[in-house]
């Protein structure tokens, strides 16, 4: 779109010119003497309105929702066991959702990519569904439980490596609804 305007911008130019130079030539362009005149100095504008930083952005959200959305449950290649790190990260979620009732989340499972289809998002669903169990273990209402299973199709990462396959096995949590 650039290159298009700069012939059209030098063709304006190379027509205009010379009107604005014929126009120019007959006129007298000096300066009227002005006769006992003070000097007038203009006053310097006055500076802009101090811009205020926007508000806050409020959200709906209790405080800790980032740490508890953003904090995964990782598991073996082809295991739904619960880690003792897994343990010890939902017992801080269970913490977490009882101090604040009026919240449902979503569980949602994940597989790497190896393995048929079937089998991964039979392995997902199995790893959410013990997130699910451990979380009703600790008091946990399963009417604020949604449990749902991606197996290979929504990976964290899409590299081939053993670390990025790891970063795909997991059990991720979402916010649902806040009543």
């Amino acid at each position: 779109m650039q290159k298009n305007r700069l012939p059209l911008l030098l063709l304006f130019i190379i027509i205009t010119l010379p009107y604005f130079l014929l126009a120019c030539a007959g006129k007298d362009v000096t300066p009227t003497p002005q006769e006992n005149q003070p000097a007038t100095v203009s006053a310097p504008p006055p500076p802009p309105p101090a811009e205020s930083p926007p508000p806050p952005v409020a959200t709906r959200y209790p405080e800790g929702w980032e740490t508890f959305v953003n904090e995964d449950i990782y598991f073996n290649k082809n295991s739904a066991a619960l880690l003792s790190e897994a343990r010890n990260i939902l017992v801080r979620k269970a913490a977490w959702l009882q101090a604040h009732p009026d919240i449902r989340i979503v569980i949602q499972g994940h597989s790497d990519e190896k393995g048929s289809a079937e089998f991964n998002l039979a392995l997902a669903d199995h790893r959410a569904g013990n997130v699910k169990s451990y979380l009703l273990g600790h008091g946990i209402a399963t009417e604020r439980l949604v449990v749902v299973s991606y197996g290979s199709e929504s990976p964290a990462t899409v590299n081939m490596g053993e670390i990025d396959s790891a970063k795909n096995r997991r059990v991720h949590f979402s916010i649902d609804v806040i009543d």
